[in-house]
């Protein structure tokens, strides 16, 4: 009997290992496809928008209200938090296909760095960034026509240019900041604007698009708006799903349409126009074929 009792209590200890060993081998399994699932979203994060290569110009704004007196080295130097916002957006851009540059302006426009896909160099140089003590002037259209012109020379073909400018207020000459713009967008350089100090008027004109407009109350402020880096990003590199066709059937009958003054032409209500700009900008930025059809 104490034999059998001896042989029952082995074969129940056996079960009770298999159990314990076929709980960690599933725990194991779920470890690892939890794991690879990690992966995978990391992986999506970095390759999310990886589809068309662009050329990127930041035009910073460094006129007096954005720097602060390092006491450490008697220089002054750009708002830690519009330095990390910098810092990070650089780093979000890294594992795309961009070259981005960087300009300063105040009172005058520099070079602090040519377009480049080393990003080490480029946080580096926002780290090197020292201001001179000027009485700056807020001379935005020189940081434009800088932006422009290296992008012009650098650019690689056949690749989409964009160029980011922040702002701190309203520049000295918008007369001259107008004539830059124009400049840009001759150029086919998409310009993207950051107002620093609220919504300014002039930051939606540098913009040309309310979509193509951010803004932060102050420069302090854009750390804890991140979510303007994403957007950013998904204007510059968007998400590609494949070639479309896209065609635009337009209501052409009387009540869409306007009269001009000397009764000469006939044109399609500004509001409707508008629409189909906003569109058609934000279908351009990939393999995309359009075709415009009318009906009355």
């Amino acid at each position: 009997m104490a034999s059998i009792k001896q042989t029952e209590k082995k074969k129940e200890k056996k079960k009770k290992k298999k159990k314990k060993e076929k709980k960690k081998k599933k725990k194991k399994k779920k470890k690892k496809k939890k794991k690879k699932k990690k992966k995978k979203k990391k992986k999506k994060k970095k390759s999310e928008y990886e589809c068309f290569e662009a050329d990127i110009a930041l035009v910073l704004d460094v006129s007096e209200s954005t720097r602060i007196l390092n006491l450490t080295t008697d220089q002054f130097q750009i708002n830690p938090d519009y330095d990390a916002f910098l810092k990070e957006f650089v780093t979000y851009l890294e594992p795309l296909n961009n070259r981005v540059g960087i300009v300063s302006y105040s009172t005058s426009a520099t070079i602090e760095s040519p377009l480049t896909s080393a990003y080490s160099e480029l946080t580096s140089s926002l780290s090197r960034l020292v201001i001179t003590a000027q009485f700056a002037q807020q001379n935005t259209d020189t940081g434009i026509n800088l932006a422009t012109d290296m992008l012009v020379q650098s650019s690689r073909p056949d690749v989409h240019r964009y160029m980011l400018v922040f702002l701190d207020g309203t520049s000295k000459s918008p007369d001259n900041t107008t004539r830059a713009v124009v400049r840009a967008g001759d150029a086919n350089i998409t310009i993207i604007s950051v107002s620093l100090r609220g919504a300014l008027s002039e930051s939606l004109q540098i913009a040309g698009r309310s979509f193509r407009q951010f803004s932060v109350s102050k420069a302090s402020d854009l750390m804890s708006r991140v979510d303007i880096i994403e957007e950013i990003a998904s204007i510059i590199c968007r998400e590609c799903k494949g070639h479309s066709d896209v065609v635009f059937l337009m209501d052409g009958s009387d009540s869409t349409r306007r009269i001009s003054a000397d009764f000469s032409s006939v044109f399609y209500a500004p509001g409707v126009v508008d629409l189909i700009k906003n569109v058609t900008t934000r279908l351009a930025m990939g393999p995309i074929r359009e075709s415009l059809i009318s009906y009355r």
